[in-house]
Order: structure tokens, then C-alpha cells, then sequence
């Protein structure tokens, strides 16, 4: 039992040391892939549960909070999605309602729209910022 223990310790800190030399490495040469300039925009996407031959479904984005109400745009959409060219770094919500005979669905979602990153020998690299809403209907 003692042996596995300690065989169990070294291998456990041989991964580690192995893991944090990457960083430290004077050899390390980041990727030509990485673009170490910030991206201030990306692509929002507003999915939304929309049938060919169906009525359109109204959708409303919001920057910020839907309570905020400040519309960014808001019009009838007769496909599964859409998507805007936003700045990152805010908070946007989107609404899509679904009218039937009886009854209309409201469906939510927001969230803060982030930087898309990744280090590369201490140096922070950038993607193409992308997040979605999903608006469909369950």
C-alpha cells in the first residue's frame, strides 16, 4: 500500500511539473494561429424554433436585461436563426414569441457576451468571439 502511494505521489507530480513547465519554457514559441490583438466584436446568434410554411416568430434583442428594456432591434423572423455583429464585453437578451390559437410562449435568454481566449507561453491569444440565445421553443 505505501509503495502505490508513493508511485501514486511522484506520477501525480511529474504531471504537474510537466503541465506547468509549458508556460515558463524559454523555448516555447507561440502559434502562428494566435492573434494577440483583442477583438472588440463578434457574432451573436438568436436561435428560434421556426418551421418553412409556418407564420413568422417575432424576436426582440435587448442590450442588457430584458427589464432594461433598451431594443436593439426587433422584427418577425421567418428562419431558424439570426445573427448580429455586437460588441463584446456587454450583456445582450433576446425574446421570441410563439402564437398559437389560444396562447402565447415567451422564450428567454441572455447572457454577457465574453472575450474568447486561450494562452499560448504566457501570452494571451484571441478567437472570433460567437455566443448564442436560445430562443426555441421546448
Amino acid at each position: 500500500m505505501i509503495k502505490y502511494l508513493t508511485f501514486l505521489v511522484l506520477n501525480c507530480s511529474g504531471i504537474v511539473l510537466l503541465s506547468s513547465c509549458n508556460k515558463t519554457d524559454p523555448n516555447c514559441q507561440v502559434s502562428t494561429s494566435c492573434n494577440t490583438e483583442k477583438i472588440d466584436s463578434g457574432d451573436v446568434t438568436i436561435n428560434i424554433s421556426y418551421e418553412a410554411g409556418q407564420p413568422g416568430v417575432p424576436v426582440i434583442l435587448y442590450d442588457g436585461y430584458v427589464e432594461d428594456n433598451v431594443i436593439l432591434w426587433s422584427d418577425t423572423v421567418y428562419q431558424s436563426n439570426i445573427t448580429f455583429y455586437l460588441p463584446v464585453g456587454k450583456r445582450y437578451a433576446a425574446e421570441a414569441y410563439y402564437v398559437t390559437s389560444n396562447q402565447t410562449i415567451v422564450a428567454l435568454d441572455g447572457t454577457k457576451f465574453k472575450d474568447n481566449t486561450n494562452e499560448e507561453c504566457n501570452t494571451t491569444c484571441y478567437q472570433f468571439p460567437t455566443v448564442t440565445l436560445d430562443c426555441e421553443k421546448l
